[in-house]
């Protein structure tokens, strides 16, 4: 056995080293989707191996909460491909060296209809013996923090310019200093 055979030996993905790997490469073989293992996400699709066409719009995400730690694709797939074809799956997962996730995915189905429909059937399910997960409309999170902004400068302002530099910023949120109500929490 040469060098690079040994090193190939002692490199095992995620998947291969995951409680549920057996079912986990069953899934995978049964549709088809590819799992790539990140160290804050494990992505299980995007896109589906037939798939042409746009991305799918926001309103065909989802947002499923209160999953078991432990719990894994080859456990959640099922349950969701029965409303729709799954687009792409985030499961979200705590700090390394820790396998658990953090008890909630985002889920893009191709339509709004199928996300819909999941929404109205999933919500509350029991996916496991006295485990009942909660879905919902996945809100996205457009915010964006700034710092270093000059103390002096007014929420107003600041919106301003933002809307000058940038299409589609509708607010701006400046922190008051509390020992100077008539300056923000920035750098002079």
């Amino acid at each position: 056995m040469d060098e690079n055979e040994a090193n190939d030996e002692n490199e095992k993905t995620e998947t291969e080293e995951c409680p549920h790997s057996d079912a986990i490469q069953e899934l995978l073989g049964r549709t088809g989707y590819k799992l790539e293992v990140f160290p804050s996400s494990r992505v299980y699709g995007g896109p589906p191996p037939d798939f042409t066409g746009d991305e799918p719009k926001e309103e065909c995400q989802v947002f499923i909460g209160r999953l078991p730690p432990e719990m894994k694709e080859d456990e959640i797939i099922p349950v969701f491909e029965k409303i729709g074809k799954i687009y792409v799956m985030r499961l979200i997962m705590e700090r390394l060296p820790s396998t658990n996730s953090r008890g909630y995915a985002f889920l893009c189905y191709l339509t709004p209809e199928h996300a819909a429909t999941a929404i109205t059937e999933l919500n509350g399910h029991e996916i496991r013996a006295g485990v009942n997960i909660a879905v919902s409309k996945s809100e996205g999170n457009k915010r964006l923090y700034m710092g270093n902004i000059h103390k002096e400068k007014t929420q107003e302002e600041l919106l301003n310019e933002l809307q000058i530099l940038f299409t589609g910023v509708k607010s701006v949120f400046v922190q008051q200093d509390l020992n100077e109500p008539s300056h923000n929490r920035g750098q002079r």
